[in-house]
């Protein structure tokens, strides 16, 4: 008998507390400023439903007036010609020529810039292809150049890598305590 009260109590807490247990009920109570800005953005901007990411090519050495600097945003850019039919729009900085949007993708000191890339789908759809994605955008790097790509697709990758070598290092620390 005691068992069933015991059954019972643990199914009753069980329903009370299963929304903050599973991260249902989970919206704001109240409204903080912090929501009514989310809010807002949204409202105003609207949700991006596709995946984007930015490219960042660096160099100590070199300027993007350099050919060597150039010759590495080409290399990324073709590098990239796997991904055409996904790519929406790629701002290259010196496809832009003179204008104040290529100015934009340039940081003041000329040894950094930016390449925003705009996909056609959600980054999850990109989920099996994010490592490849990687290795095609940051593929043209070189020992003075430094190419990095951040953003959507390349974030899911990244933290798909650490979750899966997080979990084999605690399988392999589990089995043998386990056994």
């Amino acid at each position: 008998a005691a068992w069933v009260l015991l059954l019972v109590a643990v199914t009753i807490l069980g329903n009370t507390f299963a929304g903050p247990m599973t991260g249902e009920g989970s919206a704001f109570t109240t409204n903080p400023d912090s929501q009514v800005a989310n809010e807002l953005i949204d409202a105003h901007m609207g949700t991006s439903t596709t995946a984007s990411e930015t490219i960042v090519v660096h160099s100590e050495r070199y300027t993007v007036d350099d050919p060597a600097f150039r010759d590495v945003v080409d290399g990324t850019v073709a590098s990239l010609e796997p991904w055409r039919e996904d790519i929406v729009s790629l701002a290259n900085y010196y496809e832009l020529g003179d204008t104040p949007e290529a100015a934009a993708l340039v940081s003041p000191d000329r040894h950094s810039l930016i390449m925003p890339v705009t996909f056609k789908e959600a980054a999850d759809d990109y989920d099996t292809r994010g490592e490849q994605y990687l290795d095609d955008a940051q593929g043209a790097a070189t020992g003075d150049v430094a190419v990095y790509s951040v953003g959507d697709i390349s974030g899911n990758a990244t933290f798909g890598a650490i979750a899966e070598e997080d979990l084999s290092k605690e399988v392999s620390i589990g089995l043998p305590v386990a056994g």
